[in-house]
C-alpha cells in the first residue's frame, strides 16, 4: 500500500533546474547560432538582388460630358463601383490579353530571367544535374515567360479605397519600373476599346433592322389613324374624345341649371309666405327691388310725419286723414310690386324646369354615344400600344446606333481609370534584407536550440520534483485516491479525542472529561482530514450558529478552502454573523435557478472562508427543486475543500439530503447536558450514520472567532 502511494504521488517540473539546464549548455547554443548565422551570410551573398516597383490606379466611372450622347443624362452623375466590381478590374489587370501585349513589346521571351530555359548560371545548372528543377522540353516559350511573368506579378486593391496597385520585381531596376507602367497603359487602352462598344461589322449587321422597324412602325401608326377615322374617336382638350367631353360639359351646366330650380323655388315660397302673412321685410327677393326700396322708404317718412303730426292735430284732421291715404296707397303698391316679384320668380322657374328637362334628354343620348366611343377606345388603345412599342424599340435603336457610330469616329474615350502614380525606378533592393535576415536566423536558431533542450530535460525528468517535498500545500491532493471508510474512520478518532491546543490547554480542560470537545479544537482535528463534507445541527435552537462560524474559520485559517452553507429554514445567525447583512442571495436562489452559483456565494467579512445564505427565493419554489440539492453540493464539493451545512434544528428526514456514511456530523450544544442534545445524538446513531462530535463554543473562542460582539 505505501509503495503504490508512493507511485502515485504528484511531482512538478523545477523551474530552477530547467534554466539550470539551459546555462550549462549556454555555449553550445550559441557557437550552434553563429554557425547557423554565417551558412545565411555565405547564402546571401550569392542570391541577386531583387528591386520592386509599383503604380496605382484609381479606379472611377467618368461620367463623360464631352463624349456623351445627346439621348443621355447630362446631370446624371456616374455610379462608382463597387467591390466586385473593383475585382473584376483587379482581374483584368491580370488578363493574358494584357500580359501578352507587355511581354511582345518589352521582348521578355529573350531575357534568360523569364524564360528559365535560357538560364545558364551555376545553381541552375546545378539544380537541372541533380533533377531539382522542372523539364522545359515539354513547356513552350510563352508559357515559360508567362509562367515567371506571373510569379513576379501582384496586384491587389489597396484597403478601403478604390485603387488598384501593380506590383512587379525583378532582377533588372529599370524593368521592374517598366513593367508595371506598361500594364497600366496597356489597362487604360483596353478600358477605352471597351467603351467603344460594337464594331463596324456589328454597325451594319443592325442597319437592315432599323429600317425594317421603321416600316413597321408606319404601318402601325396608320392603322391608329383609320381605326380613329372610322369610328369617329375625334379628341378636344387632354386627348378626350368629343363625346367624353361634352357629357361632361353638359352634366356641369344639368348641375348649375338644378342649382336655379331649387333656388326659384326657395324664393318663390318665401314670397308667397311674405304676401300671406304681411311681413315683407322677411322675403330678400323682396327686398332687393330697387322700386320696392323707393316705396319702402317713402312709406317710412310719411309714417314719421304722421307721428309728429299726430302729437298736435286730432285724428279728424285733415292732413292726419290725407297722411294716412298716403300710407295706404303705398302698402297697396308694394303688395302690388312683390306680386309681381312672385310672378317674375315662378316665370323663371318654369323656364328652368324646362331647361332642366331638355338637358337630361341630351345627357341620356351622350351617355349612348359616350360608351360607344369608351368600348371603341379599348381597341383604339391596344392599337396605340402596338405603335409606341414599335416607336419606343426604333428609338431606342436608333439611339444606340448613333451612339455606337459616334464611338467609333471619336479618337478620344475617358476610360474609368486614372492612373495617378507610376512606377518609379528603385534605387535599394527590397530582397534580401541582410540584416534583418542575420539576425532572425541567429536568434530564431538560439531560440529553436534551447526549445529542444528544454524538452529533453524535460522528458528526462531531470527536472521533476516532488510536489510535497518542497512544503507545497494542496489541500485538495492530501486524501489518498486508495482511502476508504477506515481510514477516515481513524482520522476522525483523533477527533474524538482532540489534541491539546497549544495556548488553549485551559479551555478545554472542563469539556473533555464530559466528551465534549471546544469548537476550535474539534475544527483542527477535522482540517487533518484534507477534506470532508461537515453537517452541523443544533438541536437547542436555529439561532446559535456560534459553532459553525467557528469551525468554518478555524479550519479556513489553516489554509484549506472552505464554504459554509445556510440551511436553517427560520434562522440565519450564519449569515448574520457572516456576512452582516440578511438580504444576500443563496441556496433558495440557487435551487429555483434564478441566480448562479457565483452571485450565490459570498466572501465572509473575517475570514478566508466563503458562505451560501439561505436565499431570498420563496421557500415553496426552492422545495420544488430540491432534488437539485445533491448535484449542488457536489458540485460544491468539487471545487471547495470543505463543505460545513448548517442544517439547524432539523430532523433525520432534513439530514438524510445532506450527510452520508463518510460526512462528519457535528452537534453545536450550548447545554452538552440537556435532553435536546442528548436526542439528537441518538437520532444520528440509531440512523446508522458516523457517531457525532459534540462541540461548545466557550468566550475565548468567540473572541478568537469576532464573535464577541455578535453574543453580546
Amino acid at each position: 500500500m505505501a509503495s503504490e502511494h508512493e507511485l502515485s504521488r504528484d511531482v512538478d517540473v523545477d523551474l530552477g533546474g530547467i534554466f539550470a539546464s539551459l546555462w550549462q549548455r549556454k555555449f553550445t547554443l550559441l557557437i550552434g547560432s553563429l554557425i547557423v548565422t554565417a551558412i545565411v551570410f555565405v547564402l546571401l551573398q550569392v542570391i541577386s538582388p531583387r528591386y520592386r516597383s509599383e503604380a496605382s490606379i484609381l479606379i472611377r466611372p467618368v461620367d463623360a460630358v464631352l463624349t456623351a450622347p445627346a439621348a443621355a443624362n447630362p446631370g446624371r452623375a456616374a455610379m462608382p463601383l463597387d467591390e466586385q466590381g473593383i475585382a473584376s478590374q483587379v482581374q483584368l489587370l491580370q488578363s493574358r490579353t494584357i500580359a501578352r501585349a507587355v511581354i511582345e513589346k518589352l521582348n521578355l521571351k529573350d531575357s534568360a530571367e523569364f524564360d528559365y530555359a535560357r538560364d545558364s548560371s551555376l545553381l541552375a545548372n546545378t539544380l537541372s544535374i541533380l533533377g531539382l528543377s522542372d523539364d522545359t522540353s515539354a513547356v513552350t516559350a510563352e508559357d515559360r515567360v508567362l509562367e515567371r511573368y506571373y510569379e513576379k506579378l501582384r496586384v491587389y486593391q489597396a484597403e478601403r479605397a478604390r485603387v488598384v496597385v501593380v506590383q512587379f520585381w525583378s532582377k533588372n531596376p529599370q524593368l521592374a519600373a517598366q513593367i508595371p507602367n506598361m500594364i497600366a497603359d496597356e489597362y487604360v487602352r483596353l478600358q477605352e476599346e471597351l467603351k467603344r462598344g460594337a464594331g463596324p461589322a456589328e454597325l451594319q449587321k443592325l442597319e437592315p433592322e432599323l429600317v425594317a422597324l421603321r416600316k413597321k412602325l408606319v404601318e402601325a401608326e396608320a392603322r391608329v389613324a383609320d381605326f380613329r377615322s372610322s369610328s369617329d374617336l375625334l379628341q378636344g382638350r387632354d386627348n378626350a374624345s368629343l363625346a367624353t367631353q361634352e357629357l361632361s360639359e353638359l352634366s356641369t351646366e344639368l348641375g348649375r341649371v338644378r342649382g336655379q330650380v331649387s333656388r326659384s323655388e326657395a324664393e318663390a315660397a318665401a314670397v308667397e309666405r311674405a304676401l300671406s302673412s304681411g311681413a315683407l321685410d322677411t322675403a330678400s327677393s323682396v327686398l332687393r327691388s330697387p322700386l320696392i326700396q323707393r316705396l319702402r322708404e317713402r312709406q317710412v317718412t310719411l309714417n314719421a310725419d304722421l307721428a309728429d303730426r299726430s302729437t298736435t292735430l286730432l285724428s279728424g284732421h285733415p292732413q292726419i286723414q290725407r297722411l294716412r291715404s298716403q300710407i295706404s296707397t303705398l302698402t297697396a303698391q308694394i303688395n302690388r310690386e312683390a306680386g309681381k316679384i312672385l310672378a317674375s320668380i315662378k316665370a323663371d322657374l318654369r323656364v328652368a324646369k324646362a331647361r332642366e328637362k331638355d338637358l337630361i334628354q341630351r345627357r341620356n343620348s351622350l351617355k349612348a354615344e359616350a360608351g360607344r366611343v369608351d368600348r371603341d377606345q379599348v381597341d383604339l388603345r391596344a392599337l396605340e400600344r402596338a405603335a409606341s412599342a414599335q416607336r419606343s424599340l426604333l428609338e431606342s435603336y436608333e439611339v444606340r446606333f448613333q451612339e455606337a457610330r459616334a464611338r467609333q469616329d471619336r479618337e478620344f474615350l475617358p476610360a474609368d481609370a486614372f492612373i495617378f502614380s507610376r512606377a518609379q525606378v528603385s534605387s535599394k533592393a527590397y530582397f534580401p534584407r541582410k540584416l534583418p535576415t542575420l539576425a532572425g536566423a541567429f536568434f530564431g536558431s538560439f531560440l529553436l536550440g534551447s526549445m529542444f533542450t528544454l524538452a529533453g530535460s524535460i522528458l528526462s525528468g531531470g527536472v521533476a520534483r516532488d510536489v510535497y517535498s518542497t512544503g507545497n500545500r494542496d489541500p485538495r491532493s492530501k486524501i489518498d485516491p486508495e482511502m476508504g471508510a477506515g481510514v477516515i474512520d481513524d482520522d476522525l478518532k483523533a477527533v474524538s479525542a482532540p489534541p491539546i491546543a497549544p495556548s488553549k490547554v485551559n479551555l478545554t480542560e472542563s469539556v473533555e472529561a464530559h466528551n465534549v470537545h471546544a469548537a476550535s479544537i474539534a475544527a483542527s482535528s477535522i482540517a487533518m482530514l484534507g477534506r470532508a463534507r461537515i453537517a452541523v445541527l443544533s438541536p437547542e435552537g436555529d439561532g446559535n450558529a456560534e459553532g459553525t462560524i467557528v469551525i468554518a474559520r478555524t479550519i479556513a485559517a489553516q489554509g484549506p478552502s472552505v464554504l459554509v452553507i445556510d440551511m436553517n429554514v427560520t434562522g440565519s445567525g450564519v449569515t448574520n454573523a457572516m456576512l452582516d447583512t440578511e438580504t444576500a442571495a443563496g441556496v433558495r436562489d440557487l435551487l429555483a435557478g434564478t441566480v448562479s452559483y457565483s452571485d450565490a456565494i459570498h466572501r465572509d467579512r473575517l475570514s478566508a472562508a466563503h458562505v451560501m445564505p439561505v436565499g431570498l427565493a420563496p421557500n415553496e419554489l426552492a422545495v420544488g427543486s430540491a432534488q437539485r440539492l445533491e448535484s449542488v453540493l457536489d458540485a460544491l464539493e468539487q471545487a471547495y475543500d470543505y463543505l460545513v451545512v448548517d442544517c439547524g434544528a432539523t430532523d433525520i428526514a432534513g439530514l438524510s439530503k445532506i450527510s452520508d456514511m463518510s460526512t462528519v456530523n457535528v452537534i453545536n450544544a450550548v447545554n452538552p447536558e440537556g435532553s435536546e442534545v442528548q436526542l439528537a445524538n441518538d437520532m444520528v446513531v440509531r440512523a446508522g450514520y458516523r457517531e457525532p462530535l459534540i462541540v461548545r463554543v466557550d468566550q475565548e473562542e468567540r473572541e478568537m472567532a469576532g464573535l464577541v460582539s455578535a453574543s453580546s
